[in-house]
């Protein structure tokens, strides 16, 4: 009644490892995305006062992204996180998936090759 198999265990294990890896995935790409999006903040503010901030950090006229492109940005490294996450998850926890291990570990470095190029 009380019996579990290796096989049990083995899944308990891999769920609560999964929950861990994403957790760390999602705290660092939330970050990235917080920092994108208070860039995108000073971005419109430094526009809407009139600070001539390409000049101050030494951006070539014209060539410096606005509000608008930064938020974009922002909302789809936030989306593709939470997908790779959701995505690597998934296969975290299906049986049929867990002989795959090597593939299930490339999709948050995939994510990150992705979001920093």
């Amino acid at each position: 009644m009380f019996e579990k198999t290796i096989k049990d265990f083995r899944h308990e294990n891999c769920n609560l490892f999964a929950k861990e890896k994403v957790r760390h995935n999602k705290s660092l790409f939330g970050y990235i995305t917080l920092c994108m999006l208070m860039y995108a903040a000073n971005i419109y503010f430094w526009r809407r006062y009139r600070v001539h901030y390409p000049f101050i950090f030494g951006f070539k006229e014209g060539t410096e992204l606005g509000f608008r492109e930064v938020l974009l940005l922002s909302c789809c490294v936030s989306v593709l996180s939470t997908a790779a996450g959701l995505a690597n998850l998934d296969m975290e926890m299906d049986p049929k998936t867990l002989d795959y291990k090597a593939i299930t570990e490339l999709v948050p470095l995939g994510l990150l090759v992705v979001s920093s190029s």
